[in-house]
């Protein structure tokens, strides 16, 4: 599982990932496409959807750049990054939880 802390309405720096399969080895994804999507742990709808970045395709790394009123809401958010390999086959990550802070001054 990928956990990730932020502070609310943070922007513009990139989550990256490494996608593995089930033996835990990286999944080359040189050629495929990808979605990033994040929904609030208390919401029926997607809070964030949005296009990932290869980085070292074939070490399965890839990245979500964070943009501008992605993360406004503090909260814990559960989110999933699905690829269109090459091949044409979809495979979802969906292990990744973001805990969103809100910004100081903060009751504690």
């Amino acid at each position: 599982m990928t956990i990730i802390n932020s502070i609310a309405g943070d922007k513009t720096y990139a989550w990256q990932f490494t996608l593995k399969d089930s033996d835990n080895n990286a999944i080359d994804i040189t050629g495929a496409t990808g979605t990033f999507r994040a929904q609030l742990e208390t919401g029926t709808a997607l809070a964030v959807e949005g296009a990932i970045a290869l980085v070292t395709a074939a070490s399965g790394i890839c990245k979500y750049i964070v943009q501008s009123g992605n993360f406004d809401t503090a909260g814990r958010y559960y989110a999933e990054v699905e690829i269109l390999l090459s091949s044409g086959e979809v495979s979802t990550f969906d292990d990744i939880v973001i805990n969103i802070k809100k910004q100081l001054p903060r009751s504690i």
